[in-house]
């Protein structure tokens, strides 16, 4: 009965550990240096697992001001590859794309647009070829909004 117990256990704290994202400034993952984290959708600062203590919050492809996803607390919406402001769906309010892991400014994939590219837990600044080019390191998998969100709150964008 114990063993059942400790395997249950053991899963759900690997469920809930797939579920967060970890990020780093720089090339290095140090996890004393750990600059954000997410956990279902909530940024928070290092090492906080206080929900309370988030600056932003995403659900779905909203991405919300602090712990909140209340439609006045609406900062940004991620439609179909495209960041938006508000509730936004005009074509000419797109503040940024992403393709192909690419992130681009406006409603472009021009190389003279491309700001970031996010390729194996690495964002480059440009195209990235380089790790000189790293600005971030991310562990996990973060959703197209919760990258975006990643970059606003690390004032990137």
């Amino acid at each position: 009965m114990r063993s059942l117990l400790l395997l249950f256990l053991l899963a759900l704290s690997s469920v809930s550990r797939a579920q967060q994202v970890f990020v780093y400034e720089g090339r290095d993952p140090l996890w004393s240096e750990l600059t954000l984290n997410i956990q279902n959708g909530h940024l928070m600062p290092g090492h906080t697992e206080l929900w309370s203590d988030a600056f932003l919050s995403v659900q779905e492809n909203r991405i919300y001001r602090g712990f909140s996803t209340r439609f006045f607390d609406l900062l940004y919406t991620v439609r179909e590859s495209k960041v938006y402001p508000g509730d936004s769906s005009f074509r000419s309010d797109i503040m940024y794309s992403i393709k192909n892991g690419q992130i681009y400014l406006g409603n472009s994939d021009m190389l003279l647009d491309l700001l970031f590219t996010f390729k194996n837990g690495y964002l480059h600044s440009g195209q990235g070829n380089s790790v000189f080019d790293i600005v971030l390191t991310i562990e996990g998998a973060p959703s197209e909004a919760e990258l975006f969100a990643i970059l606003l709150y690390m004032e990137k964008l």
